[in-house]
């Protein structure tokens, strides 16, 4: 959490929480409880999807996924110590001691 408020202000950072890491299958399941626990969007293969409830998420059963919940995205400041710790207690509930984050610059 320090590292990431030691971040420029302004920055923007996304904070994610990897479910499921380079697995083979569908995840279906872990796609529909992520939108059902209130996430909105989530990182699939790299590439970020909205989580609505009507949105189907096709997978290659047979090849490797790695599938990122956004816990979070805010941007840097020196009023976000709270919300921050939050959302990393969150992301390592949901990634089982583990969580990632991405960055922009302003």
């Amino acid at each position: 959490m320090d590292k990431i408020l030691a971040l420029p202000p302004k920055t923007r950072v996304m904070l994610l929480a990897p479910v499921v890491r380079r697995q083979k299958g569908e995840f279906r399941d872990v796609i529909e409880r992520l939108a059902r626990e209130g996430f909105v969007r989530a990182r699939v293969d790299g590439e970020f999807v909205e989580l609505a409830a009507d949105t189907r998420v096709k997978l290659d059963k047979k090849r490797f996924h790695t599938i990122e919940a956004v816990v979070d995205r805010l941007v840097i400041d020196n009023k976000i110590r709270v919300r921050l710790g939050d959302s990393v207690e969150t992301a390592l509930r949901w990634a089982k001691a583990s969580c990632s984050r991405c960055t922009k610059r302003r």
